[in-house]
Formats: C-alpha cells, structure tokens, sequence
C-alpha cells in the first residue's frame, strides 16, 4: 500500500516476498522478488547486524518464463526508510513507474499514453 501511495506503473507488477532461504515464496518468478537476509546499518555512529533482504527483479511466469536467479541488490535492511526508496527505484528504472506528485494530471497522462505508443 504504501509503493501505491508513493508511485503508479501502468501494468500490474507482482511482488513476492518470502523469509525462506528455500525460495518458498518463489521470489525468483516475480516482477520484484524479496527474499529475506542479513543487513547492515550504522546506528549510533556503530555497523549493526539488522533485519534485512536480497531484492531479485525480473522473473517471469508463462510461457515465456525465466527465473531471476541473481538478486540485484543484497543487504538492504527491512526499515521503511531503507527499504522504500530501493523498491520506488527498481519501479521506475525497470517498470516505469512515476511518482505520483510528478505525474501532472490527465494532460501528461495522455502525453504519456501517446508517446508510448509511438515508440
């Protein structure tokens, strides 16, 4: 919910996440897969051990489908704070998502719609 309040993509993007170092949440097959692990973070000027995640992007089910057996970013902790821009990244780098501040209402919606349709 919160991904959704912060950025829109104009498809559905599946999002699995699992704490199963087996890939019971088959993260792998996702759009954007969570796996949890280890993280650091510096607290109080110190490197801490914290509850953290590998994120893996780009799996695929189908007929067409590929696991992402490579996570594209590792240690990343499970604060909000840390993990929100990470994922609100991948959504625009790999999916085009746009903030929703910045998407300037219907006029560059249809902006959007029609040059994406050009390309």
């Amino acid at each position: 919910k919160k991904l959704e309040s912060l950025v829109t993509v104009d498809r559905p993007i599946r999002i699995h996440w699992t704490g199963c170092p087996n890939s019971c949440g088959q993260v792998q097959a996702a759009d954007i897969g969570i796996m949890g692990a280890p993280a650091k973070k510096e607290i109080d000027g110190k490197n801490m051990a914290v509850p953290g995640c590998k994120i893996f992007v780009g799996g695929k089910i189908g007929e067409d489908g590929h696991l992402s057996l490579e996570p594209v970013k590792t240690g990343i902790p499970l604060e909000e704070e840390d993990l929100i821009p990470v994922l609100i990244d991948i959504l625009k780098s790999e999916f085009g998502a746009v903030e929703k501040s910045k998407r300037g209402g219907f006029r560059n919606f249809i902006q959007r719609k029609i040059l994406r349709r050009k390309d």
